[in-house]
């Protein structure tokens, strides 16, 4: 019986204790600006060489970078290995801009 509470609270905390993305679930009103931004800027799902959940994706990497004091120069340079210089830029402006702005 102990193994099985035991058991229990583990697969509980590794439920509610998985880490989230920089844009909390109920809040696509920010992605959502950022897919736009993006679109916008010539970018419909994606465009280039990727997709729009690689922008999403590296739009979040970029916050995270952000946060621990990146500039965003250094993360379009980051993501010129990974995207044209175009797309890099749209992806850290957009990123700062739309999924974390404030930082």
């Amino acid at each position: 019986m102990r193994k099985l509470l035991m058991g229990v609270v583990v697969a509980f905390a590794a439920i509610t204790l998985v880490p989230v993305t920089n844009a909390a679930p109920g809040d696509q009103k920010r992605l959502q600006d950022f897919q736009d931004y993006m679109t916008n800027h010539g970018y419909p799902n994606g465009g280039g060489r990727t997709g729009v959940q690689e922008y999403e994706y590296q739009g979040f990497q970029t916050c995270d970078a952000l946060k621990q004091g990146a500039s965003e120069g250094s993360q379009i340079g980051r993501l010129e290995g990974i995207l044209s210089r175009a797309e890099a830029s749209l992806v850290v402006t957009g990123a700062h801009q739309y999924l974390c702005p404030g930082v």
